[in-house]
């Protein structure tokens, strides 16, 4: 088959080509992950890239309804979405094909995702997504375990100066549902509190204007603010939210290095299927997450009964990741001449070196090697250096 050379090759807007060496790079890093999340006893699966849109859109994945692409399955005639968080994936596995495994139930996952919309802050459509759950467990100390592995998850690729900012996005609607508020005021108080505007919720609020001020003059490293936390004078029901995250938040603070920990109470912008402790990972040279999570509710399918399940994950965007690592030197490249005897070139097939093996005989052997980027030539049984 002959393919035509078109003069000019267009991908849908989001969606673009991954080269060398970045397509190598996300893999390894990949890899690396997947490895530690074994290491740490999360076991691997691997769910479908589409699955009927009642089932992916339902219970979590109802957050996910806007921004997945649907398709006819033309074998059963019945609607199919496209995956755009893998997340929702694994919740359905645990409660389905796993639903007898013992809990806490550790799974990990890596895999492409795609979304019908883009923004100026995450302009790709396609995306690497990397992550784990762990699945029936409501303790502080599985917050703790899926923050602490992600960050010694960043340490590992060599991310630099990682923040994790940690929120709890069901502490502004348990303050706000004692209150009065009608639904127009309450849009433009989350609005306003998106942007930490104490001039736009001042007028809003009214009376209650000091317990959203003491909130968001909080936000900062939590090394200096529990107690001012601990302090807010806030209804009984959110009082256990905002304690749950200082907990956590605490119980984090002695367990991982090289990472600062901030306090965003009033954040709730991008967790909206958590329903407990979240969090976000940020690092020095990158405006993006390089990955979140959080706490989650997943129904647990029963017999006689739909008993919701505590679930704790986070998720990584690969291509975000990339952006902050350290550029690391290439294998050295050599170049073995046309005929070589596979024993003599064998002990180099390591991580330390890429083989460029001479298809045909060549008059000018450094010229060819020159012309496929590599370093050095197999002369003799040894290695030679191009000059």
């Amino acid at each position: 088959m002959i393919f035509k050379k078109a003069s000019k090759v267009l991908l849908p807007s989001g969606f673009r080509d991954l080269l060398p060496p970045d397509a190598e790079r996300e893999a390894d890093s990949n890899r690396q992950l997947m490895d530690l999340f074994s290491s740490f006893g999360y076991q691997r699966v691997k769910p479908p890239l589409i699955e009927f849109e009642e089932t992916l859109v339902s219970g979590a994945g109802i957050s996910t309804s806007q921004e997945t692409f649907r398709v006819m399955d033309p074998i059963s005639q019945t609607m199919l979405g496209i995956r755009t968080d893998i997340t929702v994936q694994v919740a359905r596995i645990a409660n389905g094909s796993m639903v007898n495994s013992p809990r806490p139930l550790r799974l990990c996952y890596s895999g492409e995702i795609i979304r019908v919309t883009e923004n100026q802050l995450r302009p790709e459509r396609q995306l690497c997504q990397t992550g784990l759950e762990l699945v029936g467990s409501e303790s502080v100390a599985a917050d703790v375990e899926v923050i602490k592995l992600g960050v010694e998850s960043l340490k590992l690729l060599g991310v630099e100066d990682v923040t994790v900012c940690m929120t709890i996005p069901t502490l502004i609607p348990k303050i706000i549902e004692k209150f009065n508020f009608s639904k127009k005021l309450i849009s433009e108080l989350n609005v306003a509190l998106e942007r930490k505007d104490l001039s736009a919720i001042k007028p809003l609020v009214g009376n209650a204007y000091p317990v959203f001020k003491k909130l968001i003059t909080s936000v900062g490293l939590f090394s200096e603010v529990p107690e001012s936390l601990r302090a807010i004078e806030i209804p009984a029901e959110a009082r256990k939210e905002l304690i749950s995250l200082i907990e956590s938040a605490t119980a984090l603070q002695k367990v991982i290095s090289g990472a600062q920990i901030v306090i965003d109470p009033v954040e709730k912008k991008g967790f909206e299927y958590q329903c407990g402790v979240s969090f976000s990972f940020l690092a020095k040279g990158s405006k993006r997450e390089l990955g979140f999570g959080g706490r989650y509710m997943t129904g647990l399918d029963q017999e006689d009964s739909k008993k919701p399940e505590p679930s704790t994950g986070l998720t990584f965007f690969m291509d975000t990741i990339l952006d902050v690592l350290p550029k690391k030197n290439d294998p050295k490249t050599l170049y073995v001449p046309f005929g070589t005897p596979d024993k003599e070139f064998k002990r180099y097939l390591n991580s330390e070196w890429r083989i460029i093996r001479g298809l045909t005989k060549e008059k000018d052997i450094n010229s060819e090697a020159k012309k496929l980027n590599c370093s050095y030539i197999l002369k003799n049984n040894k290695t030679t250096a191009i000059s």
